[in-house]
This record gives C-alpha cells, sequence and structure tokens, in this order.
C-alpha cells in the first residue's frame, strides 16, 4: 500500500537550523555564566556576613564584575541602546578589568584579610 500519511506537525520542524542552535547554546551558556557568578557573589555574601572578612566580600564582587557583568553589559548594550561593537567591547573589558583589580585587592590589600602587609 502507498500513499502518504499526513503529519501531525509542519514539516519544518524536521529541519535543523544550525545557526539557530548555535545562537541558543550560545545564549544558555551566556545565562549560564551569569547564573553561576551570582552564586559565587551570594556565597561571598554569605562567608563575609559569617566570618567578617572583608576579603571575602571583595572577593565575590571581584568574580562577579569578571564573570557575570560583562556578559551582562554586553547584552544590555547591544540590544538596548545599539552601541557599536567598539563601544561594547570596550565596555565589557573595562568591568572585566575592574573585576580583576578588586580581586587582587582582595589578595594583597592589608585590612581585607588578605596576603598583603
Amino acid at each position: 500500500m502507498t500513499g502518504s500519511f499526513p503529519l501531525p506537525f509542519p514539516l519544518p520542524l524536521l529541519q535543523l537550523d544550525v545557526g539557530r542552535i548555535v545562537v541558543v547554546l550560545l545564549f544558555l551558556s551566556l545565562l549560564l555564566a551569569v547564573a553561576l557568578s551570582a552564586v559565587v557573589a551570594v556565597r561571598g555574601v554569605r562567608g563575609y556576613r559569617r566570618t567578617g572578612d572583608r576579603a571575602l566580600l571583595f572577593l565575590a564582587v571581584g568574580i562577579v564584575l569578571l564573570s557575570g557583568a560583562p556578559v551582562t553589559l554586553n547584552l544590555a548594550l547591544s540590544t538596548a541602546t545599539g552601541a557599536g561593537e567598539a563601544t561594547v567591547t570596550t565596555a565589557a573589558n573595562l568591568t572585566r578589568l575592574a573585576g580583576l583589580g578588586v580581586i587582587i585587592r582582595a589578595i594583597y590589600r592589608p585590612g581585607t584579610g588578605g596576603g598583603g602587609r
């Protein structure tokens, strides 16, 4: 018996668009990076509240500035303002640089519980 069976869904759903899959995976990975950054920040703040060690607070802020904030800033500037690629990249890189500075302060600065003198 030959014949065609009607499909319960439209045929385009069978076609895989690799570009869309890549975009979805990229978005999910960025979302995961922001979520993990938030988890680290919450743990750092809780540790600071428990121990009073300011180095934990600085470390948490630095990690957020290094990982979560640039991703969020990049998405916000790119979509909401239509800023140019150079502006978005510069803003994200400056945020990462600030995060590294805060982490270095947490490690080496006196009075923060770090290893500095």
